[in-house]
């Protein structure tokens, strides 16, 4: 909660290379906590009726605690970049943050990729064939499905990345939806990573011109675009 105090500023200027270095490394971080947290989740599961061997909550304790440290370090470098908490700038509400305030939940940015992945090769190079297949019956829309934490924005995360998919398509968006979504705000998103130029002259059109603007990219060229973290099938239907 405390990182993510400084993200709705730091996204106003992910145009600094020293700023999207930044927000990469916070992600990177975020997801080794997640790793930490379902490492231990596996092995308690693993071990039902059992308690953990205590070299192995020892060894969990220090993930933590490593974890600690490097989110204080990230939170000394918002600060050496000027970049401000919420929680420091009460006025950041209003409108000294203007429309860029109201994209916070739609981060767009280069994904980190983990750097343990285990078990998911084989799905990564069946769906990047899916996605790259020019066929009749190819697949336009690829659903990504399942419960929590089970690795779902990871595998997403290395299709994303992968130099296949990097070649064959021109444009290329990544957009968390979260529990909080407003259509109109997530294709401005969308059309911002795709034709980033644009970005003040986007913000300010209407839905209709959203849509009207995406669709004629999309005719012009190939685009994949990840949508993250949907949470209900209104999000999806949306």
């Amino acid at each position: 909660m405390r990182m993510k105090t400084f993200l709705p500023h730091a996204n106003s200027r992910t145009y600094e290379e020293k700023v999207g270095i930044l927000l990469a490394d916070v992600g990177k971080l975020a997801y080794d906590a997640e790793h930490a947290v379902e490492s231990f989740l596996v092995k308690a599961s693993s071990s039902p009726g059992k308690r953990i061997q205590w070299i192995n909550t020892r060894k969990f304790s220090r993930m933590i605690k490593d974890i600690q440290k490097k989110m204080s370090l990230l939170c000394n470098r918002f600060h050496e970049c000027n970049i401000k908490s919420t929680l420091e700038t009460p006025e950041s509400a209003d409108s000294s943050y203007g429309t860029t305030r109201k994209l916070k939940r739609f981060h767009s940015f280069t994904t980190v990729e983990p750097e343990f992945f285990v078990g998911f090769h084989g799905d990564v190079d069946r769906l990047v064939g899916h996605l790259v297949d020019e066929s009749d019956d190819s697949y336009s829309l690829i659903s990504i499905c399942g419960m929590g934490g089970i690795g779902k924005t990871t595998l997403a995360q290395k299709i994303y990345n992968h130099s296949t998919i990097n070649t064959h398509f021109a444009g290329l968006a990544w957009v968390s939806i979260s529990q909080k979504w407003q259509t109109e705000l997530v294709l401005q998103r969308v059309l911002i990573c795709l034709v980033h130029e644009k970005k003040e002259e986007i913000l300010e059109m209407d839905y209709d011109k959203l849509v009207e603007n995406l669709l004629q990219i999309q005719q012009n060229k190939k685009c994949l675009i990840v949508l993250d973290d949907i949470w209900s099938k209104d999000a999806f239907k949306s």
